[in-house]
């Protein structure tokens, strides 16, 4: 029998709380039991249930486990009920999310939660609540979609990220960052301290300077050139970006984010060019001196 909590005026113990309580609850309510001769029978169906599933509470009879197989989607048909048969034979909780498509609304994710127990007739018992979670599986969605987009960019870039929280003091840097090092690790969270002591120590001066101009909001981002120690003992010129994306009500940064560039091949040949230069200028001296002497003579 179906116990409809809102008309069944037999049902005394639940008072006018209870039933606005539930009133609110915008989940399916249900209680249900399988016997042992596999019979369904819901003895609790609140009657959000014509707006969850659209489905009335008449419609929890014997028959609603072929009217749920229907609107399952076939791909998810299977692992449903494997799960329930499951639950019902460990006796353990019954979770699963799974997708089904509805006459009005269409297709519809669905988280069911429930409770387990067990009766001295042999009879399970499943105590629990189905809620759409459609926005939220539409959102994690659209967040894993954006995220394999960035780190597809971040493999096609040379360009290696980090992210300082200051409040923990720690850094996180992407892989690239620590390639750049010639580390062969993942992105790891680490001291920031780590990249400070490989500064080449002529560099360190430009560098403080440099970030905590920004900190002190006097420029609007952070950019600095400067050499850095790779395993191999050699050193790197990094290109090194930065901005303050959160501060505390004093302005105090709180977070930073930026980037790694290896600009090595660029910074030599701007030496290169500047040794030629030199060069040049230096024989342009000679041959003066040398014009000056002829003169004199």
């Amino acid at each position: 029998m179906v116990f409809d909590l809102y008309g069944n005026d037999d049902c005394l113990e639940v008072n006018n709380f209870y039933k606005k309580l539930l009133a609110e609850m915008p989940d399916l309510l249900f209680q249900f039991v399988i016997d042992s001769d596999n019979n369904y029978t819901f003895p609790l169906v609140s009657k959000s249930s014509e707006e969850i599933f659209e489905l009335s509470v008449a419609d929890f009879t014997n028959d609603i486990k072929f009217i749920v197989y229907d609107r399952i989607l076939p791909q998810d048909r299977e692992h449903f009920f494997q799960s329930l048969v499951k639950a019902r034979k460990e006796i353990k909780p019954w979770e699963i999310e799974f997708r089904a498509d509805l006459p009005k609304k269409g297709i519809r994710w669905f988280k069911v939660s429930s409770k387990t127990e067990s009766s001295a007739n042999g009879n399970v018992i499943f105590y629990g609540h189905v809620s759409d979670i459609t926005e939220l599986k539409d959102k994690e969605e659209k967040l894993r979609i954006s995220e394999e987009r960035f780190q597809f960019a971040l493999d096609a870039s040379t360009v290696g990220i980090w992210d300082w929280d200051m409040v923990t003091n720690s850094v996180f840097y992407s892989s690239l960052s620590l390639k750049i090092l010639e580390l062969e690790s993942t992105d790891v969270f680490d001291d920031p301290e780590r990249w400070d002591k490989i500064v080449h120590p002529d560099d360190l001066p430009k560098y403080y300077s440099d970030i905590h101009e920004h900190f002190d909001n006097k420029i609007p981002f952070y950019e600095n050139y400067h050499r850095v120690m790779t395993s191999s003992g050699n050193y790197k010129w990094i290109l090194d970006r930065g901005k303050v994306i959160k501060r505390d009500e004093n302005g105090k940064p709180l977070r930073v984010i930026g980037t790694h560039t290896d600009v090595s091949a660029q910074k030599e040949k701007e030496l290169e060019l500047l040794k030629t230069m030199k060069l040049y200028s230096d024989q342009n001296s000679r041959l003066l001196n040398f014009s000056h002497i002829v003169l004199i003579i």
